[in-house]
């Protein structure tokens, strides 16, 4: 008698017909198709003799070999139990032992306002697809009892936290110059973190830009996609990109999409590619009320499904790759977990501030919403293999007429929508 295991690196994410198989050593994912999956879940629970009663002995003879020889299991004469990989220890260590709070990206809205006036932006019957890349105004309340200064004495808070990097965004920073160099100079002093700030290309001031040399500053001009009536000159962004090379600041893009045209989209990258940005980021701007075919700027078909290494599988399968380590300050001094998700953790001015979030643990709603609790998702055995912004995903939640424009794969019929399905599977049948 002969069983056939799968290795233990091997990850099997079983859906409602078809499966995924996640070779974490080699990196590799592989989607199987509807008949692929039954197959293999033959060649799991029979024997090798049973399998060939079932399917012959060429077919089995074949499958086999792909399996042996492509690393996915190994063959035993008795029928055992095979550990699966994994990272962490068996049981929760959860009141044993608690990693020290950290901070991979605070974003800080000094001001929502900005002298562009962008008619796409701030706007309630817009859906902002990776919305953090940009300057882009947040959708936070706008009530506020208390000024800049004030915000900026609560960044006090945060002294005592590891943060990696500080973003400064949500309107134009460069109004509030003054504010934004006291920001910068306070953080500076309790903190060593990189700091981010978006910006049009208009808005560059070469002796502002003298005042930012001692502090490790990146620049992040927005660029406009021609639809949006705000599209800027080559001159514009030349001018910014020289002044920044000029004084050795580091700079980056985000572009603005805010229609489908794909050729707008491929000619504005072409434009960016020319210059030596350290890297070029995308925000769409989707329309409640348009009908687009798909977002432009992520993949939405059959090749979001990515190959990934076993630290990614075990991250995703406990963490959000899009929000954990991911906090935001709104000018009004709300705490939220995106820039973009209008949910309240707490506020700074609040008795406890940011430290009534951290004891009460009221960011891990977020921090650690999985595609596996995520609705959607939660049944896809893709879901570990790919990445989503969740301000989309809670408007998807909402209302899954929106679904279409992030991922075209239905669960439930297990089947790419208008897709043809690919004839290269892991073997041909």
């Amino acid at each position: 008698m002969g069983y056939f295991k799968l290795y233990p690196d091997v990850k099997y994410s079983k859906g409602k017909l078809r499966s995924t198989l996640y070779l974490l050593g080699h990196g590799r994912t592989i989607h199987l198709t509807k008949t692929e999956t039954e197959i293999l879940e033959v060649f799991l629970t029979k024997s090798i003799e049973e399998v060939q009663e079932k399917l012959g002995e060429q077919q089995t003879k074949e499958i086999l070999n792909y399996l042996l020889l492509n690393s996915i299991g190994i063959l035993y004469k008795n029928n055992v139990y095979v550990e699966g990989y994994s990272q962490n220890a068996n049981f929760n260590l959860s009141g044993y032992f608690e990693p020290p709070f950290e901070i991979d990206n605070l974003y800080i809205q000094l001001t929502n306002q900005c002298s562009m006036n962008c008619g796409f932006c701030g706007k309630e019957d817009r859906i902002e697809f990776q919305g953090c890349n940009s300057c882009a105004v947040w959708n936070a309340n706008n009530s506020n009892d208390h000024n800049i200064t004030d915000l900026i004495d609560g960044l006090d808070q945060f002294s005592n936290f590891k943060i990696k990097n500080i973003i400064f965004s949500g309107g134009n920073p460069f109004q509030e110059w003054n504010h934004l160099l006291s920001a910068i100079e306070r953080i500076h002093k309790f903190n060593g973190s990189n700091i981010f700030i978006h910006c049009p290309p208009t808005t560059i001031d070469e002796k502002k830009l003298e005042s930012l040399l001692k502090y490790n500053i990146t620049l992040i001009f927005n660029v406009f996609d021609s639809n949006s009536g705000k599209e800027e000159s080559n001159e514009a962004l030349q001018k910014a990109v020289s002044i920044s090379e000029k004084y050795n600041i580091n700079y980056q893009f985000n572009l603005f999409i805010t229609s489908p045209d794909v050729k707008d989209y491929e000619s504005k990258l072409d434009l960016m590619n020319k210059f030596n940005a350290s890297k070029i980021h995308n925000t769409e701007m989707i329309n409640y009320g348009q009908k687009l075919p798909k977002l432009i700027s992520s993949i939405t078909g059959q090749d979001r499904v990515e190959d990934i290494s076993h630290f990614e599988y075990f991250y995703r399968d406990n963490f959000n790759s899009c929000l954990n380590k991911k906090l935001a300050i709104a000018f009004n001094g709300d705490i939220l977990p995106c820039p973009f998700i209008n949910k309240k953790l707490g506020n700074i001015y609040d008795d406890e501030g940011i430290n009534g979030v951290v004891k009460n643990n009221l960011h891990k709603e977020y921090w650690e919403r999985t595609k596996s609790s995520a609705s959607l998702c939660a049944n896809c055995e893709n879901r570990y293999g790919c990445i989503d912004c969740v301000n989309l995903e809670l408007k998807i939640e909402e209302n899954e007429d929106l679904k279409e424009y992030m991922c075209t794969y239905d669960p439930e019929l297990s089947r790419w929508i208008n897709e043809k399905e690919r004839s290269d599977f892991a073997w041909n049948l």
